[in-house]
Order: C-alpha cells, then sequence, then structure tokens
C-alpha cells in the first residue's frame, strides 16, 4: 500500500497542485495584490534635439508637467513606493503628430520594482507646446545685492566677468522679455580679491527672476550658465575733505564771500595705490571750478555736484554716502562782510502769554556794508537783532524778517531772516498742582 502510494505520479502531481494553491492562498492573505495611485509624478522630457533640429523649442503646456500613476502589485512592494522612486518620461521622438492641434506626446512610466505592465501614466498623453527658436547677445552684470562685507573697513570695489557676454538660446517668448542677466555674488565673507563661480540670473522687464521651468528652457553659449566673477576688495578711509575751487569772477562791485561744501568730508574706498595717492594730496578732493562757475552772478549761488563724476581713477564712495554735494557761494557787495548772530542773541519784544517761540536755525546770518576800514572793526556785539511778536498766534514761519539795528554809517546789504515756530507753553505738574492748591 505504502509502495503503491509512492509510485503514484498522477498522486504526486495533485499534491504539488494544491500545494502551490495553499502557498499562493497564504501569501495573497499576507501580502494581497493591491493598486495604488500616485499624484503629481514631475515629467521629463528628453531628446529635446529631436525639435531644435527643426529650428523649434519645446515646453509643457500649464498643468501639463505631472502625471497620476497607477501601479499593481503585492502590497509589501507598492505601499513603500515613494515619487522619487517612479520615472515619468515624455520622449519627444514620439510625437504622434507635429500637424495636430493639441500637439501630444505619450508618457512612459516605469519603476524598478514593478514590471511595466503593471504600472500606467494617467494621462497616457501631454500636450506639449511648439515655439520657434530665437538667440539674442546680452552683457552679463555681476552683482553683489544687498551683501557687503562684514568688515566694515572694507567695501566691494570693482566686479568683472569671464566671459562678459552671453548668447541665450530658446523660446522667442523667453529671449524677448529678457531685462537683464546678472551674475550675483555674495561678499558677506571677503576681505581681499578674489574670484568666485556664480550662476546666471535672469530677470524679465517687470524684474521678475526667471523660474526654473523658464531656466530650463534657454542654453547658453562659451557657458553652461555658470561664469567667474573677479571681486576686487578696496579699503574704506573716511575724513576725505571736499575741496571747492571758484571759477570766474562775479559781477563788477561783488565779490565772492564764504563758500561752503555739505558735506565738507566724505568717506572713500579704492585700491591701496589710488587710496596712496589720495593720501599724498593731504586726502582732498577738488571739485573743479568749471562746475562752480560764477561769471557775472550778483546773488548767492547754490551748486548740486555729482561727486561719482570727480573722484579719482580707482576711488568709489563709500557704502551709504551721498553722491551729492551742495556747494553755496556766496555773492556779496564790495565792501560788505557777513556775520552769524546766535538766535539767543535775538530780542524778542511782545510775546503773546502763553506762547513761546522756538528757532528753526542756530544762527542769523547778516550781510552788513560800509566803509571797508569801519568793516573791520565791526563786531558781531555791535548788530542788534529784534522781532516784535504782537499780535502773533499758534504756528510755523519761514524767512521771516529781523530788525537789525546797526552803527552809524553801516547798513544791511538785505534783511536777516529767521525760520521759528510759536507754540502753547506746556505748565509742569509742579505748577499746576501749586496753582490748585492756592486756588480759594
Amino acid at each position: 500500500m505504502k509502495t503503491k502510494l509512492f509510485n503514484n505520479i498522477g498522486l504526486k502531481i495533485v499534491s504539488l497542485i494544491l500545494g502551490f494553491f495553499v502557498w499562493l492562498s497564504v501569501v495573497n492573505v499576507n501580502d494581497p495584490i493591491i493598486t495604488r495611485t500616485i499624484s503629481n509624478i514631475p515629467v521629463t522630457v528628453t531628446n529635446a534635439s529631436y525639435v531644435e533640429s527643426l529650428g523649434m523649442s519645446c515646453k509643457l503646456k500649464d498643468g501639463s508637467d505631472t502625471v497620476s500613476v497607477m501601479i499593481t502589485g503585492h502590497r509589501s512592494v507598492v505601499e513603500p513606493l515613494v515619487r522619487d522612486d517612479i520615472k515619468a518620461v515624455a520622449d519627444l521622438t514620439q510625437i504622434v503628430s507635429m500637424e495636430s492641434d493639441p500637439i501630444m506626446v505619450p508618457v512612459t512610466v516605469s519603476t524598478s520594482k514593478i514590471n511595466r505592465e503593471n504600472i500606467s501614466a494617467s494621462p497616457g498623453s501631454i500636450e506639449i507646446a511648439l515655439e520657434e527658436m530665437q538667440n539674442a547677445e546680452f552683457v552679463i552684470a555681476a552683482t553683489t545685492g544687498d551683501t557687503k562685507p562684514s568688515n566694515k573697513r572694507y567695501q566691494v570695489g570693482e566686479l568683472t566677468v569671464s566671459p562678459e557676454s552671453v548668447t541665450i538660446t530658446g523660446p522667442s517668448s523667453l529671449i524677448q522679455i529678457i531685462d537683464r542677466v546678472t551674475a550675483p555674488v555674495d561678499a558677506t565673507q571677503l576681505v581681499s580679491d578674489t574670484v568666485v563661480s556664480s550662476e546666471l540670473v535672469i530677470y524679465d522687464r517687470n524684474g521678475a527672476q526667471f523660474t526654473d521651468s523658464q531656466m530650463e528652457s534657454l542654453k547658453f553659449s562659451k557657458t553652461e550658465g555658470t561664469v567667474s566673477v573677479g571681486v576686487d576688495i578696496w579699503r574704506v578711509v573716511s575724513d576725505i575733505t571736499l575741496e571747492p575751487s571758484i571759477g570766474g569772477s562775479p559781477e563788477m562791485g561783488y565779490r565772492v564771500g564764504e563758500v561752503t561744501v555739505t558735506p565738507a568730508v566724505v568717506s572713500v574706498a579704492g585700491t591701496d595705490e589710488a587710496l596712496n595717492a589720495l593720501s599724498n594730496q593731504e586726502n582732498k578732493i577738488e571739485i573743479p571750478a568749471d562746475l562752480l562757475n560764477v561769471d557775472g552772478a550778483k546773488d548767492d549761488l547754490t551748486v548740486r555736484v555729482d561727486l561719482t563724476q570727480i573722484l579719482p581713477e580707482d576711488i568709489k564712495l563709500a557704502d551709504n554716502v551721498s553722491t551729492v554735494a551742495l556747494v553755496s557761494v556766496e555773492i556779496l557787495p564790495l565792501d560788505s562782510r557777513t556775520f552769524e548772530i546766535p538766535v539767543a542773541e535775538i530780542e524778542q519784544r511782545n510775546v503773546p502769554e502763553n506762547l513761546s517761540v522756538i528757532y528753526r536755525i542756530d544762527k542769523v546770518r547778516v550781510r552788513v556794508q560800509g566803509e571797508e576800514e569801519k568793516l573791520a572793526g565791526l563786531t558781531e556785539n555791535d548788530i542788534k537783532l529784534s522781532i516784535d511778536f504782537t499780535g502773533f498766534g499758534e504756528g510755523t514761519f519761514e524767512d521771516y524778517a529781523v530788525m537789525a539795528a546797526l552803527p552809524e554809517g553801516f547798513s544791511t546789504v538785505v534783511a536777516p531772516t529767521v525760520n521759528f515756530e510759536i507754540a502753547k507753553t506746556v505748565e509742569s505738574e509742579e505748577e499746576n498742582t501749586s496753582g490748585e492748591e492756592s486756588a480759594p
């Protein structure tokens, strides 16, 4: 009986089949077949050269850059899958028809852990847009943006880019909106001259930076989108004097009086050679006479000077220094002098009760005319200024004429003026308390 059992081939086959189904049922119970959908799988476009050879560029239509992927397999394999495990490819050589509208490209999805017949994309094809290719050359502008050396004794000087320009090829719709091409550099940690690598950043005409998707649609000549930027770090020097030179002559009977520059000193940065040369000139920068021409003048002049136009070579203004200086040139009649009287010396007459006068300047300029010999002996103490505030109320007063009493033989060239505000006097709490306690 036992021999018959072991020699029965049919029985063995039946046993094997039953065993397989038992195993299969166990596996399906413990590790069943499931179907899972993973969304937002990015689509990679390949073989772009296929359409570029036709003088065209390709880009995915908005909303067509991702697909959903349906995967069938054992739960132990399917459940751990993440987006990075799946590749979705649109091969441009597989374009259905160049003449169709829209133009569709099949999407192939795959993962190393699932057989291809068990994975599919939705949608199975994506829409692309073909556009004529265009190229244009752009100058590259190096920039440190808002960054600057953390050591305030230094400042970024000149920036040089290699190569200086780049030819960009891409869809005409993108090439036509390029406003500038920049090579940004972070200068925060720089303390000496150096060369750094910088990836090109492109801005459109609205000032918006090109997105990663837009940048991927462009090709660059001479460079793969990366350039070298030479950064010169310059030393900063303070207290550089602005020295004005006056050109020409005022109208007959007039002379040049005081000349003031605001600001009188500035901070600059430069190469060591340029700063040494400036030091040899006593750290003075001349404002040339052709910018301060007083020919025929009989009134004061105020000239705006663009400092960037008068700086020596390899010298620039330090950060946060105004590029404009104001030069005030006083034009006086002959036999006249200017005196500056502190506003505290002004006699205030008839100031209304409970009101105070607040001056907006420190000194009053008084121009006095008289015989030259007598002018030499005149002092500020000889000039008495006063204002009668009868009838004044609260308010702000600009260029108000001040009464000037002068010794005999002298007169003012023009009436001196002052700016002031009249405001209510605020009583202290102590005064208010004292008043309340003394009240009957």
